[in-house]
């Protein structure tokens, strides 16, 4: 017995010692999230408006900002600092196994970890980040993917009582390119308001066309510019956290909501 009970022992220290290195960067990147929100608590966030004039849009490639470094940085030293040390957590994150290493195989596939609603925790990504000062007002971000279905919908759930819109939501639908990597195609937007636009509206849904054909349309006499795709890659994933970067460099780190 002695012999059992130390054999025991054994397996749940070598179990403990082989879940550390995989709990503790996460740890780590929830703690660097903490420390950032702290921060803007305090010395506020990047104000985001609408368009190129209002930092949501790239004045060049017209696509959502990047904030780090320079959005944070603006802010005041101590959010500056904060986002250094929540993409450091990222990219120690992003070093650990996880389901991220195939996620995108699994894609079209009724038990892909990947199906479910996700929470935005944290972004770089102006065009996801909200402030009850600016002229969007605040928001709740987050995204149900349907991975049998192909399909992504981002949602933002406007927040403020003074905003007219209630929510909206952009349908994507998505398909894998190689393991990690999802491209996406842009198919509709749908906004809600809280009270009939005009009387009569409740939402109002426009179909969009897909990027890659207003890419080639502007691109037709450039050829030596290759149109863009957007696409993100899956940096880690578990049941419960997924943390992915887009083509334009943005980060988002993102929590499974529990039904």
């Amino acid at each position: 017995m002695p012999h059992t009970a130390a054999l025991v022992v054994s397996l749940v220290a070598s179990a403990s010692a082989l879940s550390a290195p995989t709990s503790a960067p996460k740890a780590a990147l929830y703690n660097a999230i903490d420390k950032f929100n702290a921060a803007t608590a305090i010395d506020g966030t990047v104000p985001i408006d609408f368009g190129v004039k209002g930092g949501e849009l790239d004045k060049k490639s017209r696509a959502p900002r990047n904030l780090f470094p320079d959005g944070f940085d603006a802010v005041s030293e101590n959010v500056g600092t904060a986002a250094k040390g929540v993409m450091a957590a990222v990219d120690a994150l992003a070093g650990e196994a996880s389901l991220a290493a195939n996620a995108a195989d699994t894609w079209k596939t009724a038990d892909s970890p990947l199906t479910g609603e996700w929470s935005n925790l944290w972004t770089t990504a102006a065009d996801a980040t909200f402030d009850s000062k600016s002229e969007r007002g605040a928001a709740k971000v987050s995204n149900v993917v349907d991975a049998r279905k192909g399909r992504i919908t981002n949602v933002i759930k406007f927040t403020d009582p003074e905003s007219k819109a209630d929510a909206l939501r952009v349908r994507l639908t998505a398909k894998a390119v190689g393991a990690r990597r999802l491209e996406l195609t842009f198919r509709w937007v749908c906004v809600t308001f809280k009270k009939r636009l005009f009387g009569l509206f409740k939402s109002v849904y426009v179909p969009l066309v897909p990027a890659t054909f207003l890419a080639r349309l502007i691109f037709l006499f450039r050829p030596k510019i290759k149109p863009a795709t957007p696409f993100f890659d899956l940096l880690y994933l578990d049941d419960e956290l997924r943390v992915q970067k887009t083509g334009e460099g943005n980060v988002f780190v993102q929590k499974r909501l529990v039904q």
